[in-house]
């Protein structure tokens, strides 16, 4: 035991010494942080990237209360010293500042915790590798304790890039008339905003007209740069409807991304960051039923495909609302009008050619019309189409209509008589040749029969026990 201890306190003791040496090279190293506030570190091509014009945050290891951020470019080693190729910043008595213009650094945002330092600097949106025609430039990073330095390292800087993209942002509402509650769009109800460029957006937006009734969820956001965390948020959009009449009407919402964190030493435009817009059409129109509006009048018709048998008489509905006198002209297309329904009657009367029927509309009235078509024509697709005339304006609408094809038997029309179907007399007469070889085979082989039996009957063929015996002599 008295061996063991001298060896066990030795291990302790360099264990002890290695300690400390230890922690000091990896706070001492490599190791800081630059990011915008809010987002993460962003990279080109390994590279740690600084966007000029937008605030950073420089943060690493302080081993001492005197310490100096030195940034500059080429142009800087080349013989330029000024906001476009060099920077310094400093940290003494416990106070921040830019040691050589007094204004690249957010004070109130610096700060020193633990053993920690955080520098909130920026560069100009002019500086080297950041201009129009630039795609950036690579910078150079020192930190220094004192006279020591602690930290070294390359650093890319490039131009602000803000913007935002769309997906999915067109919307349909179909809202059914006289009726009211909230109401989602028919096929997709969210739509996605993006952020392509490298700094942080904050998202806004606004409807151009009725906002009172309509809702996108999850605005107000920060848009983090592209490609990170929240980059892409996703937004659902609905409204409350009003008891309207039918009706179409358009909305646009206009969204707007405003860059976070720039500089406060920098003047940049944001009218020039483009916008993007959500479109949002609003149908009001019976469920099953698309609409033409044109102003003065409206036309709710059935919507197509529909599905007719050959030679059926089939009814399509449609109605009318608006203001004011207006026109509505039906034309069919392999198809015939057998009469039409409005002011409460049929009036009946075949046509093969376009109908038109007058009307006086009122808004919130809506006049019912009912269409007999007769579907003359076999497996064909027919239309019919609508032309509704108001207050000098127009508009066209049709509804398509599948006919089946006719029965595979005698078919009957009213104006052609009969028709045979060849494929029906050819079936026919194959069954009436298999019929006339059956009874002919049948015949024969009945007639075969009856003669070997007449055949057994016979004197011949009678059984001994029924022959006549012969009288003896």
């Amino acid at each position: 035991m008295k061996k063991i201890f001298p060896a066990v306190f030795a291990i302790i003791a360099i264990l002890a010494l290695l300690q400390p040496t230890s922690s000091v090279e990896t706070k001492a190293g490599n190791d800081y942080l630059l990011f915008i506030p809010e987002c993460e570190e962003q990279y080109d091509s390994g590279i740690k990237l600084m966007v000029a014009g937008i605030e950073h945050n420089l943060t690493f290891y302080r081993p001492s209360g005197n310490i100096t951020v030195i940034l500059y470019s080429q142009g800087y080693l080349e013989g330029t010293k000024d906001e476009t190729t060099y920077y310094r910043w400093g940290y003494r008595d416990g106070n921040f500042s830019d040691l050589e213009y007094g204004k690249y650094i957010n004070l109130s945002s610096s700060a020193v915790f633990r053993d920690k330092i955080a520098f909130h600097i920026g560069i100009s949106s002019k500086a080297e590798g950041a201009l129009r025609d630039e795609t950036g430039a690579l910078w150079h990073l020192q930190i220094k304790s004192g006279e020591t330095t602690i930290t070294e390292d390359d650093i890319f800087v490039e131009k602000m890039d803000a913007g935002i993209a769309l997906r999915r942002a067109e919307f349909e509402f179909r809202v059914e008339p006289f009726s009211g509650g909230r109401v989602y769009p028919e096929y997709n109800h969210t739509f996605l905003s993006i952020n392509k460029g490298n700094v942080p957006l904050f998202l806004t937006g606004y409807y151009d007209k009725m906002s009172e009734i309509f809702v996108t969820t999850n605005m107000s956001v920060v848009l983090r740069p592209e490609g990170q965390t929240h980059s892409e948020v996703e937004h659902e959009v609905y409204l409350t409807a009003l008891p309207w009449s039918p009706q179409v009407f358009s909305v646009i919402e206009h969204l707007r991304a405003v860059p976070l964190h720039v500089m406060k030493t920098e003047s940049i435009d944001f009218s020039q960051i483009p916008g993007q817009q959500v479109r949002i059409s609003v149908k009001v129109v019976r469920p099953g039923f698309n609409i033409i509006d044109i102003g003065p009048a409206k036309l709710q018709y059935e919507k197509g495909p529909k599905v007719a048998d050959y030679n059926e008489v089939l009814i399509i509905r449609a109605f009318l609302n608006g203001n004011g006198s207006a026109r509505l002209t039906l034309s069919p297309s392999k198809l015939v009008i057998k009469g039409v329904y409005y002011d409460g009657m049929w009036h009946n009367e075949t046509s093969y050619s376009p109908v038109s029927v007058d009307f006086s509309l009122k808004e919130d009235v809506e006049e019912e019309v009912r269409i007999a078509l007769w579907c003359n024509r076999e497996d064909v697709s027919a239309r019919v189409s609508y032309t509704i005339e108001s207050g000098g304006k127009s508009g066209t609408a049709y509804t398509d209509i599948v006919v089946g094809k006719a029965p595979s038997i005698l078919v009957a029309d009213e104006e052609r008589g009969f028709e045979i179907n060849p494929m029906s007399v050819g079936i026919a007469l194959g069954l009436m040749v298999l019929m006339g070889a059956f009874l002919a085979y049948y015949t024969h082989r009945t007639k075969k029969e009856r003669e070997r039996e007449n055949d057994k009957n016979s004197e011949e063929y009678r059984p001994a026990t029924r022959r006549k015996k012969r009288k003896k002599r």
